[in-house]
């Protein structure tokens, strides 16, 4: 018998790879004749995922099809090598600094915001603190974005110029892998962007307002 946790991580596979190709997609409920090798493979994944936190089942799923293109095949072993790894890898970066107007990129910023949003509320912080605080020695807000909680669009957006200035260039690069360099791209889309720092502009303005709404002192 596999594990519930498995029995997603199966059906996210078999979701992800099908609709990736626009093919029609049912989740198996029924996985009392599994055989050994597929509940082994996703005995590995399952491991896989638990000691990379961080990483989305269905963006791993879908990653070599955007790297390689979608006429290929890809089955459940395949995910469980180095090479599945590194394309997951490659694929994170490229939707980083993806068209920033793509309906894609937008959702994945707006996202973030809510994100921001509801990490501010529930440690009762105002969008400038965000900005600034760190959890341990690392500023959250590059602790999110390697965790890809946010991204490099939405850090466009919030303006950590004065954050960055206080830490060393090797220190950021080590927390995020070539940092400067990406957001160097990714700031200058953002800025020539028709749709997106837009926005994000007013995503951020609206959740500044509401966050200080939240925490206006009660006055006596």
């Amino acid at each position: 018998m596999i594990t519930e946790r498995q029995q997603v991580i199966y059906n996210t596979y078999q979701h992800s790879t099908r609709t990736i190709k626009n093919n029609p997609y049912r989740p198996r409920k029924n996985f009392d004749n599994l055989d050994s090798t597929t509940t082994l493979l996703l005995q590995k994944l399952d491991s896989f995922f638990s000691n990379n936190k961080t990483v989305s089942y269905r963006d791993f799923f879908i990653a070599p099809y955007i790297i390689y293109g979608k006429d290929d095949y890809f089955d459940l072993n395949f995910f469980t090598t180095r090479k599945a790894l590194k394309c997951y890898t490659e694929y994170v970066k490229k939707r980083e600094t993806d068209n920033p107007d793509s309906e894609q990129v937008i959702e994945n910023c707006k996202l973030a915001c809510k994100f921001i949003y509801n990490y501010c509320k529930v440690n009762n912080i105002s969008l400038k603190d965000y900005r600034v605080i760190n959890d341990g020695n690392i500023p959250v807000v590059l602790q999110h974005l390697k965790e890809h909680k946010i991204n490099f669009y939405t850090l466009c957006g919030l303006n950590i110029d004065q954050t960055l200035q206080t830490l060393p260039a090797e220190l950021v690069n080590f927390i995020v892998d070539d940092f400067f360099h990406t957001l160097s791209i990714t700031r200058d889309k953002f800025i020539k962007s028709s749709k997106l720092k837009n926005v994000v502009r007013q995503a951020l303005q609206i959740i500044e307002t509401k966050l200080l709404q939240i925490n206006k002192p009660i006055l006596n």
